[in-house]
């Protein structure tokens, strides 16, 4: 389905009590620029640049990133309490290649943390101009024992058979606000391996080293890429559970139900953008175990 928007029939689908579903069409109230701090952005010597997850930024997507630890890097610190419970909000794109961002004003409740993100991406990734920035946002009532978002370990930016060639590796900022994400950072062995062969969360299931488990306090914003692996953790009480996610990618998040940013309506059409189901390929292989 090729993306049709008529920015005078468009009104952003919200509920009642203010949330925002994940197949909301938001931007038609105004968009607001967001601040980038000149100090941070003009140098700052505690940027770790020889972390992999910062070292690798602009490089292309290989299954030998798995190979190097990949450890989070903790960028700064924030809160989600403003955010309505039953908010879902998916790869809402605020940034396309050579534009600015265009944040709808529904959001200003995390002005501030996507500050803190653009601040510290202008100073990792020099050429920041040439990607898309998605903001995935969530705050939902979760039951004790059960997980908000994905249960199995897995990455944020596998490039299977649907991307050839391969484009450089996404990555992105994090944070939860309460039952801490699980990251496991050991590198993992890859041998045999064939991304657009294999399942990779079958992968990962079999060779993740789950003695060491890396977490955060909670309100922890930290940077990641599409080679770190994660598992969400259940829930420990039930209650509201937050999650923000900033990610930072060259490629068009186009599954359908992912959220539409209506301020960037004349960029929609030049490139053509079309929404479509994305499964996980039906026939990936399982791995072949390690002897």
């Amino acid at each position: 389905m090729v993306l049709c928007i008529t920015m005078a029939a468009v009104v952003p689908e919200r509920i009642q009590s203010g949330c925002i579903d994940s197949q909301a069409i938001l931007g038609e109230d105004g968009t607001y620029q967001i601040d980038i701090d000149p100090r941070l952005a003009s140098g700052d010597t505690s940027i770790p640049y020889t972390q992999p997850v910062i070292r690798d930024v602009g490089t292309s997507f290989s299954l030998e990133g798995f190979s190097s630890p990949r450890h989070p890097v903790v960028v700064g610190h924030g809160n989600l309490d403003s955010i309505p419970v039953g908010t879902r909000l998916e790869s809402l794109p605020i940034k396309f290649p050579g534009t600015g961002y265009r944040v709808p004003n529904e959001l200003a409740c995390v002005r501030s943390l996507l500050e803190l993100c653009a601040t510290y991406e202008a100073r990792i990734n020099p050429s920041v101009d040439e990607y898309f920035a998605y903001l995935s946002l969530e705050r939902t009532e979760v039951n004790a024992g059960q997980h908000q978002r994905a249960s199995e370990i897995h990455s944020d930016d596998i490039q299977g058979p649907r991307i050839n060639p391969k484009v450089p590796v996404a990555h992105g900022y994090v944070m939860v606000d309460r039952d801490p994400t699980l990251f496991f950072p050991d590198p993992v062995d890859v041998t045999g391996v064939d991304v657009d062969v294999h399942n990779m969360a079958a992968v990962f299931d079999q060779r993740v080293n789950r003695s060491h488990v890396v977490t955060h306090a909670v309100g922890t914003v930290a940077l990641i890429d599409g080679y770190t692996l994660h598992q969400g953790c259940a829930a420990t009480a039930t209650g509201p559970r937050g999650f923000f996610r900033l990610m930072y990618s060259t490629r068009h998040y186009d599954r359908s139900g992912n959220s539409v940013n209506t301020s960037f309506e004349q960029e929609y059409r030049q490139v053509g953008w079309e929404f479509a189901p994305r499964p996980r390929p039906p026939l990936l292989a399982p791995p072949v175990a390690k002897t």
